[in-house]
């Protein structure tokens, strides 16, 4: 409670009042009499309190699922989360997306380690033929809520950076709407000197319009994330990904599928890569190669039939 008090405040209060109305709806319902029931959320927001105060007096079991921001926190730079410590020990199991959540989870003591269960959401698989490259021209593209968390001024001088020591001409599309539209606009009209922009609100499809758009490069900057669903599509097209080094992006993105910025030391990190990508992107065999490996990453590991197998054995177990 440091900083950002009001905004803690609030969120305790709504967190709260939603976990006493979706209580008495239990109650008044008698959801929680039925024999072998199972409550479960697919966020571990407001409803695991109300779970907590059903299990004090019924037979049930809960389940729930951690995603991102319901464990790193809501707020830039925060890793607050309301009643995190009440919220995960009473449930009987919880489902993550990856390791790297399971040893957040327990880092903290917040369950025990036999109530966790791995299980990641997947993706359609999309074909995307490997055609041969126009190397004289660049094409970047990020996806994301324009709020302060996803970093998208970031990637806007990432571009600019990286336009500034380069002789291709440069395309850059930037999919989104929110908060600090006003202010991505202005940034984007300072750079429009320097490379090719098109602010666009929402697309229909998200991988027809990386392959449509033939898009070299995705980029993903932000300082908080569950399991981006836009970084597994590019993937999943052969798009190496250009991201920030935090756990969630690391579990998707490693060298040989993409490239991995360092938030903390942002100018430096953003100098060293523009060169490296651009190397590698005049070399078609370094370049090609990490398209192969998104592909092959995603398609092996992170496809809808496959994680809902496993998604599905784990229910059954349960």
């Amino acid at each position: 409670f440091r900083k950002n008090f009001f905004l803690k405040l609030k969120m305790i209060i709504i967190e709260i009042t939603k976990s006493e109305i979706a209580l008495n709806w239990v109650l008044k319902n008698k959801k929680h009499k039925e024999e072998n029931i199972i409550f479960y959320s697919f966020w571990s927001d407001y409803l695991l309190l109300t779970f907590e105060k059903l299990k004090k007096n019924s037979n049930i079991k809960t389940i729930s699922r951690v995603l991102g921001s319901d464990l790193n926190g809501y707020i830039e730079n925060d890793d607050y989360v309301p009643y995190i410590k009440n919220k995960f020990y009473s449930l009987d199991k919880l489902i993550v997306l990856a390791n790297f959540q399971k040893k957040k989870l327990l880092k903290a003591r917040l369950i025990d380690e036999k109530k966790i269960i791995i299980s990641p959401l997947g993706i359609y698989k999309y074909q995307n033929k490997i055609k041969k490259l126009n190397t004289n021209e660049i094409r970047f593209l990020c996806c994301n809520n324009f709020i302060k968390i996803k970093n998208t001024i970031k990637m806007i001088k990432f571009v600019t950076t990286f336009s500034k020591h380069t002789k291709k001409r440069i395309r850059f599309y930037i999919i989104g709407k929110g908060e600090e539209h006003n202010r991505i606009k202005s940034e984007l009209e300072l750079s429009k000197k320097l490379f090719e922009y098109k602010l666009i609100k929402k697309v229909k499809n998200l991988p027809k319009f990386m392959i449509i758009k033939k898009i070299n490069f995705f980029m993903n900057f932000s300082s908080q994330e569950g399991m981006s669903f836009s970084v597994m599509e590019a993937l999943s097209c052969g798009i190496p990904v250009i991201c920030s080094n935090i756990d969630a992006n690391k579990n998707l993105v490693n060298k040989k599928r993409g490239y991995l910025i360092n938030l903390r030391n942002f100018n430096k990190s953003i100098l060293s890569q523009s060169r490296i990508i651009e190397n590698e992107f005049k070399n078609s065999i370094i370049y090609m190669s990490k398209r192969k490996n998104a592909m092959n990453f995603v398609n092996k590991n992170l496809i809808n039939k496959k994680c809902y197998k496993l998604f599905f054995m784990n229910m059954k177990n349960i």
